[in-house]
């Protein structure tokens, strides 16, 4: 990651449960894998930035 490009960050309201399903999503397309998904579907809304936290379970996924 290139801390000097990151942008300053936006909070919003983000739903944790749809941005790890999109991290997700994105990981299966590029890796041809499919993942087994045990997510609690009632985890509350968090105040953060949806595009760099997925950005960041990203990075874990791929450091894993």
């Amino acid at each position: 990651m290139d801390f000097a490009k990151l942008k300053e960050a936006t909070l919003v309201e983000a739903n944790l449960v749809q941005v790890l399903e999109q991290a997700l999503e994105t990981l299966s397309k590029r890796d041809d894998i499919d993942f087994p998904k045990y997510i609690e579907s009632d985890i509350q809304p968090v105040m953060a930035d949806g595009e760099q936290l997925q950005r960041v379970f990203l990075n874990l996924a791929n450091n894993a």
